[in-house]
């Protein structure tokens, strides 16, 4: 019976994180415009799960995220992927809305502090043929620019997804973002960070639909995104099977 257990203790982390597809993301708006709040809506009738994100102003800013990825360091992202089903070729090639959505990573060192990394979708590097939206190793990640948002400074001078590595993925508590209404805005977190703004909620790892200008809007015809996924190292998912089986070893010992 305890093999049994542990068998399945161990294929439930393997599922955890090899499957954080869209059931366990949640969509949420970040910021409202100046006349209405981004439209989120579900479009199953052109995939199943997708879900389409209607930017119409600046301002406007949504996230679809996860926890699935919190605890685990940046170092440790093997596969992060969205399909993006609407025509974006309708869009002038390497703007906004023909390479969004755009990462957004909530950071902390574990000392209290947070930020958030997000990458630029609008640099070379993430256009049309070089898996904007399908990123299959962190050697592939590491290499691409890195920018901090959200933060007190703690995070120093970074150039590349390889220089916060080592910093973990967590979500900040409630206590360590401003009110509400931003009427007392702490720690340097603005109204773009990728926070519910309803609720407060915050998601470790994040993909984010428009921004404070009119550079990510789409029109009335919205992202339509499908599938996403932000998947550890095969090597963390082996070394927490390992841990698991570790404890179970041990406790089988005790008895």
């Amino acid at each position: 019976m305890k093999k049994v257990l542990l068998a399945c203790g161990i294929l439930a982390v393997m599922g955890l994180f090899q499957s954080a597809d869209a059931t366990s993301w949640d969509t949420f708006v970040i910021r409202e415009g100046s006349t209405s709040a981004p439209t989120i809506q579900s479009r199953n009738d052109v995939a199943p799960g997708a879900m389409e994100f209607i930017i119409t102003e600046s301002g406007q800013k949504a996230g679809w995220g996860t926890q699935a990825a919190n605890g685990l360091k940046v170092g440790q992202l093997f596969n992060i992927f969205i399909d993006r089903l609407d025509d974006y070729t309708r869009f002038t090639a390497g703007s906004g809305p023909a390479v969004g959505p755009y990462i957004n990573i909530w950071v902390t060192d574990g000392m209290g502090n947070y930020a958030v990394i997000a990458n630029e979708p609008s640099n070379a590097e993430w256009q049309p043929g070089n898996n904007q939206w399908d990123i299959e190793t962190w050697a592939e990640l590491s290499t691409k620019t890195v920018k901090v948002y959200e933060s007190t400074g703690w995070v120093g001078s970074v150039s590349t997804f390889a220089d916060v590595a080592n910093l973990t993925i967590a979500p900040p508590p409630l206590s360590y973002l401003p009110d509400a209404n931003f009427t007392s805005v702490a720690n340097s977190v603005g109204t773009g960070a990728p926070r519910n703004l309803y609720t407060g909620e915050t998601y470790g790892f994040n993909f984010v639909f428009g921004d404070t200008l009119s550079n990510y809007v789409s029109g009335d015809d919205g992202y339509i995104v499908a599938n996403p996924k932000v998947v550890p190292e095969p090597a963390t998912v082996a070394l927490i099977s390992t841990g698991l089986a570790a404890m179970a070893a041990r406790k089988r010992k005790l008895v």
